[in-house]
């Protein structure tokens, strides 16, 4: 009786809960924004200094101001060497998370767009190089 108690109580934990595998491979994790080159004029940008941060987790990318800034979520997709971003939120830990409708918001972090797509141009363990219509965006995983 006891083992069928057991077996069943495992059957109930197993069925009650989902698990969510993410299929982003080497792109899940944290990641530092360490320059952005404008593509028309081919300026970079040094930030290696600016403690501007990316963590893909699942369908989430947070990205944080280290520095005492901003910390905004995007809803993303990840299909080959894509990457769309679109849906994101200013984090309020105090009060629900807030809908962002001006790009001034997310400009600092590289993104143009309240919904923007990038090429993946180069991802490896260590090393993350996307590119906008505008920008080529450097990352290096910490």
């Amino acid at each position: 009786m006891k083992r069928n108690t057991s077996l069943l109580a495992l059957l109930l934990l197993l069925t009650s809960c989902t698990i969510e595998f993410s299929d982003n491979g080497k792109l899940d994790g944290f990641w530092q924004l360490r320059a952005v080159d404008t593509l028309a004029n081919r300026h970079t940008l040094d930030l290696k200094t600016s403690g501007l941060t990316w963590a893909f987790q699942g369908r989430l990318l947070e990205m944080r101001d280290t520095k005492g800034g901003s910390d905004l979520y995007f809803s993303f997709k990840h299909r080959g060497d894509s990457l769309l971003l679109s849906s994101p939120y200013l984090s309020d830990r105090d009060k629900d998370d807030i809908k962002i409708t001006d790009i001034k918001t997310v400009k600092p972090f590289g993104v143009n767009g309240l919904q923007e797509g990038f090429k993946i141009e180069n991802l490896s363990n260590s090393k993350l190089i996307l590119r906008s219509k505008t920008l080529r965006l450097r990352l290096l995983k910490l």
